[in-house]
C-alpha cells in the first residue's frame, strides 16, 4: 500500500485504512505521511482530522521526523482547549488561519476537516498545491466535513483512516 500511496499509482479512489480501535491506524497514517515526504521532495500533504485533539496526536507523532519549517498545525477557529506543549511550536502564530503564502511554505499542513475546507476557498490558493490528502478518524467526521476537506478540484492521492464501529460494520 505504501508504494502505491507514495508513488501515486492507485487511480482516483481514496485508500481506506480501517480496523478496531487501538490497532495502529493513526500510526499507519503517520508512517505513510513520512514515507511520502521522504520519497518525494516536491510532495505537499494536507492532514485532517475531525477534532483538534486528533490533529494534535498526528503532530505529536510526526514531529519526531518533521521540524517546524516543514510542518504547520493550523488550529480551528473554535478551539477552546489548551494546545499541548509538544504541539505549540508547530502552531500558526495567530488564532486565525495564516495567509496563503504562509501556508504554501510548508510541506505538511495539519488541521481539522472544517478548517481545511475553509482554506480551500481562499482566493489565490492553488488547486494543485497538495499532492496527498490524509484524513484520520474519518468515521468520526460528518460526510460534509470529509468531502469538503478533500478539495473536489484536487488531483491528488487520498488516504482515509477510520474504525469499524464508526463504519457501521
Amino acid at each position: 500500500m505504501f508504494q502505491n500511496i507514495v508513488g501515486g499509482t492507485h487511480g482516483s479512489a481514496p485508500y481506506v485504512v480501517f480496523g478496531p480501535p487501538g490497532t495502529g491506524k493513526t500510526r499507519t497514517l503517520v508512517a505513510a505521511l513520512l514515507a511520502v515526504i521522504r520519497s518525494n521532495p516536491e510532495s505537499c500533504v494536507l492532514v485532517c482530522a475531525p477534532s483538534n485533539a486528533a490533529a494534535d496526536v498526528i503532530v505529536e507523532r510526526a514531529k519526531v521526523q518533521l521540524n517546524t519549517s516543514q510542518m504547520i498545525r493550523i488550529n480551528a477557529y473554535s478551539r477552546t482547549s489548551e494546545v499541548p506543549v509538544e504541539v505549540k511550536p508547530y502552531c500558526s502564530d495567530s488564532s486565525n488561519v495564516p495567509d496563503v503564502p504562509t501556508i504554501l511554505r510548508y510541506r505538511v499542513v495539519v488541521t481539522t476537516c472544517t478548517t481545511a475546507a475553509r482554506m480551500s476557498g481562499f482566493h489565490g490558493f492553488p488547486n494543485d498545491h497538495f499532492t496527498h490528502i490524509m484524513i484520520d478518524e474519518a468515521g468520526h467526521a460528518t460526510e460534509p466535513e470529509c468531502v469538503a476537506s478533500m478539495r473536489a478540484d484536487c488531483q491528488c492521492d487520498m488516504l482515509m483512516v477510520c474504525s469499524f464501529c464508526w463504519l457501521g460494520l
